[in-house]
C-alpha cells in the first residue's frame, strides 16, 4: 500500500513538474503587428517669380496624414517577464496628396512609409508564461525608409493667361523621386491577452523622429536646392501571434 502512495506521489509530483516545464517553454512569440503612426511632410524650395527672370520667393508646403505598415513580429521571453522584439516590414504604408501653386503645381505625390528593422525590448509585469491580460512597458530603435514620387510636376492651370504663360518659368521638374532614410525611438505601452497558445496585442506608441535634408530631390528646374523634411509620430497598434 505505502509503495502504491508512493508511486502516486511520484507520479503527481511528476505531472506538476511537467506542467510548469511547458508553461516555462512558452517562450517564442511569432505573429503580426499592424503599426500605425502620423507622419508630416514639408516640401521647400525657391520659385521664379511670375513678373522677372531674377527674383525668387520663397515656397513652402506640408502635409499630414496617418499610414499603416503590417510587420512580421518574433520575441523571444527571459524569465517570463523580459522580451526581446525584433520588427520586420512587410506591406508598406501609403498616402497620396498634391502640392500646387497658384500657377504651377508642385507634383501630384506618392508617399510611401515602411520600417526597415525595428528592435528593442519589452517588460512585462506579470509573468508571461500563463494565460491571461499581461501589461508591458517597452521600447524600440531602428528606421523607417520614406519615399516621395512626384509626377505631373510644372503643370499650368487652364486659368493661367497666355502672357502669363509666356513669362512664367518652369520652377518644378515633371517628376522625381527621392527616399530617405528616418531614425526613429518608439517607447510602448500595451498589452496582450494570452489565450494558451494564441494571443492578441493592443499598445499605444509614442514615436521620436524628424529629418530634414536637401539631398534627396537635387534642385528644381530652375537650380534651387529642394528640401524636405518628415516628422513621424506615434499611434495606436494591434497584433496577433502565436505563444509557444
Amino acid at each position: 500500500m505505502r509503495t502504491f502512495a508512493f508511486t502516486i506521489l511520484i507520479a503527481l509530483l511528476w505531472t506538476a513538474t511537467s506542467h510548469a516545464q511547458i508553461q516555462k517553454q512558452k517562450k517564442w512569440k511569432v505573429g503580426l503587428n499592424r503599426l500605425t503612426s502620423g507622419v508630416t511632410y514639408k516640401y521647400e524650395t525657391k520659385v521664379q517669380n511670375l513678373a522677372t527672370d531674377t527674383d525668387f520667393t520663397t515656397l513652402s508646403k506640408d502635409s499630414s496624414g496617418s499610414i499603416a505598415n503590417t510587420e512580421f513580429m518574433l520575441e523571444y521571453i527571459f524569465f517570463g517577464l523580459f522580451g526581446l522584439e525584433v520588427n520586420f516590414n512587410l506591406t508598406p504604408g501609403i498616402r497620396n496628396f498634391s502640392f500646387d501653386t497658384s500657377n504651377e503645381k508642385i507634383g501630384d505625390i506618392v508617399e510611401e512609409v515602411k520600417s526597415s528593422v525595428l528592435y528593442g525590448s519589452n517588460f512585462y509585469f506579470s509573468d508571461h508564461s500563463s494565460p491571461g491580460f499581461k501589461l508591458f512597458a517597452g521600447i524600440q530603435t531602428g528606421d523607417f525608409l520614406v519615399t516621395h514620387t512626384y509626377s505631373n510636376g510644372g503643370d499650368r492651370p487652364v486659368t493661367v493667361s497666355a502672357s502669363d504663360a509666356a513669362l512664367l518659368a518652369d520652377n518644378f521638374k515633371a517628376s522625381q523621386v527621392s527616399t530617405i532614410t528616418v531614425p526613429v525611438q518608439i517607447i510602448k505601452l500595451g498589452i496582450d491577452w494570452i489565450r494558451e497558445a494564441v494571443g492578441f496585442r493592443f499598445q499605444l506608441t509614442s514615436i521620436t523622429s524628424e529629418t530634414k535634408t536637401s539631398a534627396g530631390l537635387g534642385k528644381n528646374k530652375v537650380g534651387n536646392k529642394q528640401s524636405e523634411t518628415i516628422t513621424l509620430s506615434g499611434g495606436a497598434n494591434i497584433g496577433i501571434f502565436a505563444h509557444f
